[in-house]
């Protein structure tokens, strides 16, 4: 996306534009005399110029800083969210051609054999992945009927088992079901509350069947725990599934992750036994599921090269207007000294000059920072939460760490001694 990457490259050559634009503009209205004098640093609108751009760049990091925080913390809820089902440990083999779909059942069992594999089965789709949509009929009031739009998935034999999807009631498909003269299809609690039984497993539910007589009458045997079957941009949808072993999709094998090396030898093994001269290909679903989120990520890398530009930049202002404070300071420190003050009652006094300037700029960087993050994450339907003492927590740091800049410059000058400050006046 060069949008992403030319708008802050845009942005970086109008702040280099203005930071050299300005201080040409202000020296140019400087008399001469008035330069050679030293007077330059005590010009009015000076140093309300310098505080007004440091003010600015202030307000810019902390924004920036708290939203690169906090897409930091939505990444990792993406990584660490329970998604209904048990990600890690789970190879993925397509089943491009018939023929290996076919034998997939002769494959489980010789993957059975080996101790490095848990459980296998097969699937038409994994989650994340484009799954089927089908249109189903859902009983109204007084009899009416309205077509529902819902997930469809068929899986293969100890499909729940191996995804570890935890059944609520019911069971999961058997013999006696594939010789039942309905169609037995599993669903979810999506699908219950859509339907709004208390009793779903016995339950039927019409599958509309486009350019046929008459519509798949399916009898429901299980309900499973809502799992996420699309990306965490988009809500669980009510699901129904269906059984079909013999299916080009994936081959789904959980392995022992303290053995994967043996456990994919096993497995590749097995492929070239029984489909010799067919490609090997797999990969494992935890790492499938997060390249869901790449472009996420890459504005997440873009935010925190940002943020450390900003940071930079923003510091870097910072000590000139601490630096450039101080010095119109030198010689009220130099009097206060005489006068018996400490170098903490210095620091404070320099540090009050710009506390204003501080808090207001932590102050309209936490809306921004919220709004930021709030645009971004209305892409996802699950997100982390936006706790307030993230917002407090960083303003606090920023407040703190623009007073250890201050706190610099004013030792420096509270260390030299009056007589220094005050001979030439």
């Amino acid at each position: 996306n060069l949008t992403l990457w030319w708008l802050p490259l845009g942005l970086a050559s109008l702040i280099a534009f203005l930071s050299g634009w300005f201080p040409a503009l202000y020296l140019s209205k400087v008399p001469a005399m008035a330069g050679l004098k030293k007077g330059i640093i005590r010009q009015k609108g000076g140093l309300g110029v310098r505080k007004l751009l440091v003010g600015f760049q202030f307000t810019i990091s902390v924004a920036v800083v708290i939203t690169a925080l906090l897409m930091y913390r939505q990444m990792e809820f993406v990584r660490s969210k329970d998604l209904g089902f048990n990600k890690e440990d789970v190879m993925l083999i397509p089943i491009r051609d018939t023929l290996t779909a076919r034998t997939i059942s002769g494959i489980r069992q010789k993957l059975a054999q080996s101790p490095y594999i848990k459980a296998s089965s097969s699937a038409q789709a994994i989650p994340g992945k484009s799954v089927d949509r089908i249109v189903i009929n859902v009983p109204g009031v007084k009899g009416t009927l309205s077509q529902q739009v819902v997930d469809f998935m068929m899986v293969g034999e100890d499909y729940f088992k191996t995804m570890e999807i935890e059944f609520v009631e019911g069971h999961t498909f058997s013999e006696q079901d594939e010789v039942s003269n309905t169609y037995p299809v599993i669903i979810n609690e999506a699908t219950v509350r859509m339907m709004g039984w208390k009793n779903p497993v016995g339950q039927k539910i019409e599958i509309v069947a486009p350019g046929q007589a008459e519509n798949y009458m399916s009898e429901v045997i299980g309900v499973v725990k809502d799992f996420n079957a699309h990306s965490l941009h988009q809500d669980i949808e009510p699901t129904i599934i269906t059984f079909q072993d013999e299916i080009a999709g994936y081959l789904h094998v959980r392995v022992d992750s303290k053995n994967l090396i043996s456990a994919l030898n096993d497995v590749e093994k097995t492929f070239a036994q029984l489909r010799p001269g067919v490609p090997f290909q797999f990969s494992f679903l935890n790492k499938d599921l997060m390249k869901l989120y790449e472009e996420e990520q890459r504005q997440s890398r873009l935010i925190l090269f940002l943020t450390y530009l900003a940071i930079f930049i923003s510091f870097l202002g910072l000590t000139g207007l601490a630096s450039f404070t101080t010095n119109l300071k030198t010689q009220e420190v130099g009097i206060r000294k005489v006068l018996g003050a400490g170098r903490a009652q210095v620091v404070n006094l320099i540090f009050k000059e710009m506390l204003w300037l501080i808090v207001v700029s932590v102050a309209l960087a936490l809306p921004l920072a919220y709004w930021l993050t709030r645009a971004w994450l209305s892409n996802f339907a699950y997100t982390t939460e936006l706790h307030p003492l993230v917002f407090v927590s960083s303003g606090l740091t920023a407040i703190l760490l623009a007073y250890f800049i201050i706190s610099y410059h004013s030792i420096k000058i509270a260390r030299i001694k009056p007589v220094d400050t005050l001979k030439y006046e």
